[in-house]
């Protein structure tokens, strides 16, 4: 089969496998084995774009082969200025 992108949904290190979303709408379940580059599985996040294989196990079950890492996802963390402490609840003391 061709290769697609895909969405990495989620990713667990200890348990080695991890779930991406086709650009074709099915989610393929991947192991760490099939990772081609596997000096960076371990930073595998939520929203990474990769590429796959599209295939199935023998059990008809849709996999990921041959993931390839093509772009990390870019997260937005807030800034500590983005804190308003006068939008918590009062504590009443006695």
């Amino acid at each position: 089969m061709a290769r697609i992108k895909g969405t990495v949904k989620w990713f667990d290190f200890n348990k080695g496998f991890g779930v991406v979303t086709g650009e074709d709408g099915v989610t393929y379940r991947f192991r760490w084995k099939d990772i081609l580059d596997g000096r960076i599985f371990k930073g595998f996040k939520e929203n990474d774009v990769v590429e796959i294989e599209p295939s199935t196990d023998r059990n008809g079950r849709d996999i990921a082969n041959n993931v390839l890492l093509v772009e990390k996802a870019h997260y937005i963390r807030p800034s500590s200025g983005d804190y308003d402490s006068s939008r918590e609840p009062a504590i009443e003391q006695d």
